[in-house]
């Protein structure tokens, strides 16, 4: 699965102006993949994100809407990381220890449709619950998750935490790093792992101004469920 994020990478070095490494070279041997990468300059947002004045911060916030607008016209035909591998999305990495085997076995992806993807996500709840079963407030939650609607499929990085974006003393961004959870997903992907690992209003405040309102919509719903599928994990 490790050179899917060259590929990822390659397309968005390819179709976009999104500053990032450039991959020199990707192979497997001896069943490890291995990529070589050049190196991103400047330091992590979030070594100088509270220190940044407001133009700074604006300045962040204009470059990052821009790259989440050139993500967003990737478009793919299933959800899931390129090479029709399996979803990386945050709502499939939850584990329950009494059920740890179905979550590391079952193929959460790639779906083909928006309700295949939602079933996914059911299967997850189920995965994430000790005895397998639904209770009656699962039964509710899991049938607002399988009449969420959306067929797009765009390209999302994943991860879009202060870690991952460098920049430089003028506050201009040099790259976006790590790659590893890209592909394909709902369109409210990136936006929702973002606020999700988001620990900073200002950041979060930031977010709200780089993406754009259909990134938003059903937020309260997917951060309910998120919630739902930890309470018997330990992440």
């Amino acid at each position: 699965m490790r050179l899917a994020e060259a590929d990822a990478m390659r397309i968005v070095a390819g179709n976009t102006s999104i500053p990032l490494p450039t991959v020199h070279e990707s192979y497997w041997q001896n069943g490890v993949g291995y990529i070589y990468l050049s190196k991103v300059e400047g330091v992590a947002l979030g070594t100088v994100w509270d220190a940044l004045s407001d133009r700074k911060r604006d300045v962040v916030v204009s470059q990052l809407t821009a790259y989440v607008q050139a993500m967003r016209k990737l478009s793919g035909k299933f959800y899931g990381k390129l090479g029709r591998l399996k979803s990386e999305d945050i709502f499939f990495h939850h584990l329950c220890v009494a059920h740890k085997a179905e979550h590391d076995f079952h193929p959460y992806g790639p779906f083909g449709s928006r309700a295949e993807y939602n079933e996914g996500l059911v299967q997850a709840l189920r995965n994430a619950r000790p005895p397998g079963e639904f209770s009656a407030q699962d039964e509710v939650l899991t049938g607002r998750v399988r009449a969420l609607a959306g067929e797009e499929k765009l390209f999302s990085h994943g991860d879009l935490h202060l870690g991952n974006i460098h920049v430089d003393q003028d506050a201009n961004v040099t790259g976006l790093i790590d790659w590893g959870g890209a592909g394909f997903s709902i369109s409210q992907r990136d936006y929702f792992e973002a606020r999700l690992r988001s620990s900073k209003s200002t950041w979060d405040d930031a977010l709200e101004k780089a993406f754009p309102p259909d990134a938003k919509i059903d937020f309260d719903l997917l951060k309910e469920f998120d919630i739902a599928l930890t309470k018997y994990s330990g992440f």
